[in-house]
C-alpha cells in the first residue's frame, strides 16, 4: 500500500464526519428561525398583571396564558423594542399581541413581538359584527336531490287526474300522473253531438277499422 493513501473506509469514515457536522450546523442555525418564524400568530388578550426587569426579563400574565418580552436577536429587537412594547401596558386592558413560541414548562414561554391597545368600542364593534355574521341566513345551499324531501314533491305526488279535453271536435278523456304531466293515457275517444243546444257524447268504440285510419264517426 502506498503511504499517505486512505482506505475506503477511512474516505467513508470521513465524509460521515463532514455529513454529521454540516447537519449539526443546520439544526444549530434551522432550528431557532423555524421556531421564532414558524410559530408566530397573532391573538386577544386582556392583561391581568406583568412585572419585570431588565435583567430577568418582563412577563405578561393574561386570560390566555403567560407570555415573555425579550429581545429576539432574529427578530432585530433591541432593548429599546422591548421597553416600547412593556411599558404601555396596564392590567385590565386588552390587547392585540404578535407572538412566537409555545406555552412550555418553566419560564419557556411566547415572546411577544408587538402589542396594540384594543378600546372597549373596537371589542364592541367585533362583538356586534361577530354576532351579525352569526345571525346571517346562509343563501348558498345546494338543492337536495333526495326524492323523499317534501319541498321538491307535488302535495299529491302519485295521485292521478283525469279529464275531458276536446281534440279536433272529439271529447277525449284522459288520465294524467299529477307528477308527470307529460305523460297521458287516452281511455276513450267519442265524438261531441249537437242536441237542442246540449252536448252529447255517446259512447264508441275507440279501436278503429283495420281498413279505415280515420276516427270512427257516430
Amino acid at each position: 500500500m502506498a503511504f499517505g493513501k486512505k482506505t475506503i473506509k477511512e474516505k467513508f469514515g470521513a465524509a460521515a464526519r463532514k455529513v454529521l457536522l454540516w447537519a449539526g450546523l443546520a439544526g444549530v442555525v434551522g432550528g431557532p428561525v423555524a421556531y421564532e418564524y414558524g410559530t408566530i400568530e397573532t391573538q386577544t388578550v386582556k392583561v391581568e398583571s406583568y412585572q419585570g426587569d431588565d435583567e430577568n426579563g418582563y412577563t405578561l400574565k393574561t386570560d390566555k396564558g403567560t407570555f415573555n418580552i425579550e429581545r429576539s436577536r432574529l427578530h432585530l429587537q433591541s432593548k429599546e423594542d422591548v421597553h416600547a412594547i412593556y411599558w404601555p401596558i396596564n392590567s385590565g386592558r386588552t390587547y392585540d399581541i404578535k407572538t412566537y413560541g409555545w406555552h412550555l414548562i418553566g419560564n419557556w414561554q411566547p415572546n411577544i413581538l408587538d402589542a396594540h391597545e384594543v378600546t372597549q368600542e373596537e371589542l364592541d364593534k367585533r362583538a356586534a359584527d361577530l354576532k351579525k355574521g352569526q345571525d346571517k341566513p346562509n343563501t348558498n345551499t345546494t338543492p337536495s336531490n333526495n326524492n323523499n324531501n317534501s319541498s321538491t314533491q307535488p302535495a299529491l305526488s302519485g295521485q292521478m287526474v283525469t279529464t275531458n279535453v276536446i281534440i279536433n271536435g272529439y271529447n277525449v278523456q284522459i288520465t294524467i300522473p299529477i307528477e308527470a304531466a307529460g305523460k297521458v293515457t287516452i281511455n276513450s275517444v267519442a265524438p261531441v253531438v249537437q242536441t237542442n243546444n246540449v252536448t252529447v257524447t255517446p259512447p264508441v268504440n275507440t279501436t278503429p277499422p283495420a281498413n279505415n285510419s280515420n276516427p270512427p264517426t257516430p
